[in-house]
Parts: structure tokens; sequence; C-alpha cells
């Protein structure tokens, strides 16, 4: 009798997963080569992320931790919400596939995992009937406030080398070299990882910088969208420099910059 009651516990508790990129042919393309990214590298970068964000989530009262499958194949990171009336457990399921991707640069795999706590941090609009935020929300978040701080202490253990080429928006958006060096950082990161969404999902070009997705969504989509919509997403969150309270999953009621989230997705 036991054991049928905890064979029917399991049963109905299913962990909702929700993905960076959405699932597709390619979900375990990979070869197990590496191309930015050594192993090493793979579990630095986690930690630099977990240094930055397991006191926030102990303020908050969660348990944290990210799951790291380095040998896996699967072209993706998933973010899990578990919670009872005793505790909170939330966790980052990080596949070695997505790291390896040729397109990802590792600061863009960074911005991947700043997207996967989005989905636990940053709050509205949510995926329908969850406490996930969706999709363009978790984007948004990832470099607003994420690739902020994780970039940023990065940046205060070693300065940003002298580079050749110019982001005018960074310049224009930010005055301090911290802040724009942060800029310049996630800028180069978003177009990597959008690189990726595309070629995943296999859109017919490449998201690109200086095009914006026109299109006007009816309503607030709460899944995932096409790569451009989701790079202007990552750019326009990055250009966004209000205050992020920490201590607060926003609401409809306190959402920071909602008026400069792209209209591919999000509906006023």
């Amino acid at each position: 009798m036991r054991e049928t009651l905890l064979a029917i516990i399991v049963m109905l508790w299913q962990p909702v997963l929700y993905a960076n990129i959405p699932i597709n042919p390619w979900d375990s393309a990979d070869d197990g080569t590496t191309w930015h990214i050594s192993e090493k590298e793979f579990h630095e970068r986690i930690d630099q992320v977990y240094s930055v964000y397991s006191p926030i989530f102990k303020e908050l009262g969660i348990n944290f931790w990210f799951e790291r499958r380095w040998e896996s194949k699967t072209v993706n990171l998933f973010a899990d919400i578990w919670e009872n009336q005793w505790n909170k457990q939330y966790k980052i399921i990080v596949h070695g596939g997505l790291a390896r991707r040729v397109q990802l640069t590792k600061d863009g795999f960074s911005v991947a995992l700043c997207h996967e706590l989005g989905h636990l941090l940053a709050g509205f609009p949510l995926k329908d009937y969850t406490k996930y935020a969706s999709e363009g929300a978790a984007d948004y978040y990832a470099t607003h406030v994420c690739a902020k701080k994780v970039f940023g202490a990065m940046l205060k253990k070693a300065p940003l080398k002298i580079v050749s080429v110019t982001v005018p928006i960074c310049d224009k958006a930010y005055e301090t070299k911290m802040d724009i060096d942060i800029c310049y950082l996630t800028f180069f990161a978003a177009k990597s990882l959008a690189d990726v969404i595309s070629q995943v999902t296999q859109e017919y070009r490449s998201p690109d910088v200086d095009i914006k997705d026109s299109y006007k969504a009816p309503y607030t989509v709460k899944q995932h969208t096409s790569s451009q919509c989701r790079l202007d997403t990552l750019i326009a969150g990055m250009l966004c420099d209000k205050p992020w309270n920490d201590k607060i999953i926003p609401t409809n009621k306190n959402a920071v910059c909602i008026n400069t989230r792209p209209e591919c997705w999000y509906k006023p």
C-alpha cells in the first residue's frame, strides 16, 4: 500500500521545466566537441553566476542550485520550481550541449544562464497558471538585471581590454566606463545567444542587431518568439537603466521598464 501511494504521488508530481530554447530536432545534435568553452570554463561560468545569485535566493528564503550536466548532448537549459508548505526548491538544469554550440561564446553562455534565472525571478508577465516568468520577461531580465550583476563582478576582477569595435547604443546609453563595458559584453553575448536560437530552431536567417522585428503582437505572447524578437528584447533589457529590487518578484503593478519591452511579444 505504501509503495502504491508513493507511486501515485510521483505520478501526480511531475516537475514543469521551462527551456531556454524551444524543444527542437537539434536538441541532441551535439558531437561532444568544444568550441569556445572547455569543461573547466563551463563550471567556472556557472560558479560565477551562482556566487552572485546564491545570496539573493537566500534572502528570498529559496533553496537554489545548478544541476550540471556537462556530458549531456541536449542543446538547452531548463528552470525548475518546486514548492510546498515547508520549503521552496528552485534549480536550473545546465546541459553541456548548449554550452558547446559553435555560435555561443562564453559570455553568451552566461546570458543563457541569466535567462533561466529570469524564469525564476523576473515575474510579470508570468506563464499562464504558473510562477514562471514568460519567455520575453526572462530574456528582458537576463540583460536588464542578471548580466549587469554577473559581468560587473567579472569586470571588477579583470577589466575589459581595449576593443577595436564600438557599440554606439552602449556609448549613448551609459556614462561610466564600467557601465559601458558591461553593455559591450552584454551586446555581443546577446547576439551569440540569439544566433544559437536561430540555428537550432532552423530559421531562415540569423537575427540582425540593426533590424527590429516588425510584428505587433495582438496580445502578450508567453512562449518563445522568433530569434529576432528575442534579440530585440535582450538589447532592450540591456539599455534599461532603472534599478531592480532583488527582494521583490514583480507583478504588473511594479514591473520595471515595462514600456520599453518590444511589441513583438509584449502587448502594453
